[in-house]
Formats: C-alpha cells, sequence, structure tokens
C-alpha cells in the first residue's frame, strides 16, 4: 500500500488493491489457521458423526471438522462458507460428554451459517469506513475546533482505543447470542441442551483456569 501510494498509482488502484488483498486474506484464513496449529482432520468416530448430522441440519454440510491438540476448552468456527468452512475443536473439548459436544458443535455450525467470520470482518471495515467519511466531511470544522493537528490525531486515536473495541464487542457479542440461539434447533435436547452444554464448557474452563492457578501459587512458593 505505501508503494503505491509512494509512486502515485490512482486512488482506483489503491482502493482495489485495498479490497483484492483483504479478500485473498479471507479467502486462505482457514487453511493458515489450520496450519498453524498443526490442526488434523478428523473423519470417522462418534464425534465425527454427530457432527456431519449436525452441520446437514444447519444447511452446510461440507464444512469440514478438524482437532486442535490443545488443553483449552473451546470450539471455533473459520472460513467464510463462501464454498468452503471449517469448526475446529480442541483434544480437551472432545473428552467432555457427547451432549456438551455437540452443544459447541451446533454453536459454530451457526457460525459457519450465518457467516459471522465474514460479518466480524466487514463491520471493522464499516467502522473505519464511518470515521474516515466523518473526519473527510468534516475536516474543515474539526480543523477549526482543533487548530492543533497534533492534538487532533491524538482525538482519533482514543476514537479508536475506546469506541472501536466497544463497538466490536457489541458485534461479537450479538454474533455469540445468535449462534446460541439458533444452535439449539439443531440438537435433539434443543436449547436446554445448548444452555447444558455451554455450562458445562464453561465449568470446564474455570477448572482449568482454577489448576492453571493452582499450579503457579506452587511454583511461586
Amino acid at each position: 500500500l505505501l508503494i503505491l501510494i509512494w509512486l502515485n498509482a490512482p486512488t482506483w488502484a489503491i482502493i482495489g488493491f485495498v479490497i483484492l488483498w483483504w479478500i485473498f486474506n479471507i479467502y486462505v484464513s482457514d487453511r493458515v489457521l489450520v496450519a498453524a496449529t498443526d490442526a488434523v482432520p478428523l473423519t470417522k468416530g462418534e464425534v465425527y458423526e454427530r457432527a456431519k448430522h449436525i452441520f446437514k441440519k444447519a444447511g452446510v454440510p461440507d464444512t469440514r471438522l478438524f482437532i486442535v491438540d490443545s488443553p483449552v476448552y473451546n470450539g471455533m468456527a473459520t472460513g467464510m462458507n463462501i464454498g468452503r468452512a471449517t469448526v475446529m475443536l480442541t483434544t480437551a473439548t472432545t473428552k467432555l460428554p457427547i451432549s456438551a459436544i455437540e452443544a459447541v458443535l451446533a454453536h459454530e455450525a451457526i457460525h459457519v451459517k450465518k457467516r459471522d467470520v465474514l460479518i466480524n470482518q466487514l463491520a471493522r471495515m464499516a467502522f473505519f469506513g464511518l470515521l474516515a467519511g466523518t473526519v473527510f466531511l468534516f475536516f474543515d470544522g474539526l480543523r477549526l475546533l482543533v487548530d492543533d493537528h497534533f492534538i487532533l490525531l491524538t482525538f482519533l486515536i482514543y476514537v479508536l482505543m475506546i469506541a472501536f473495541p466497544i463497538y466490536l464487542s457489541f458485534v461479537a457479542q450479538w454474533t455469540e447470542v445468535r449462534a446460541d440461539y439458533f444452535g439449539g434447533t439443531l440438537l435433539p435436547g434443543g436449547r436446554k441442551q445448548m444452555a447444558n452444554g455451554l455450562s458445562e464448557l464453561a465449568n470446564a474452563q474455570d477448572r482449568e483456569l482454577d489448576k492453571s492457578f493452582e499450579y503457579s501459587l506452587s511454583d511461586n512458593r
């Protein structure tokens, strides 16, 4: 981007480059994550069969399932569901009761179906676009209010530090609640199974944190 600006490239070329680079990164993001975590595909067993049933019911039958060797209890949906998508479970999560594993899989399946990874990316772009447009449209007024450009820049940085995380948190929480709500419709036990399964996951995470804290205390003695 800096090279294009240095070369005085046309504005349309710079914008086009940014968009194409963003699309490319989105396209390869799931492959990069799978490679970076040394995830292995799961292609058989009870968890695999339950996952395929849930993915088919969600309308995303081509979603791939991978296992990441990790003691952390968690699941993750990657990819944009544009031709392909991936759900990843940690090895710790696969040790939970099968009903809880189903709840995690259903939650992630809704993330895939609703393209929540893409939505979060678009939300970021919308925020920066709105900020840039506001500065462009009202730059003269802002400059009159704040003659010192350093103060203006500091103000914009504080906007990014405070407003941006709050905005992203709102979008993320909305997608998480939606995944919980609709994920329950994919489970044989309905939303009750979803609630119990996510509670089981949260309790396992808390137990792991308590264990890590105890180890930390013992190491410092």
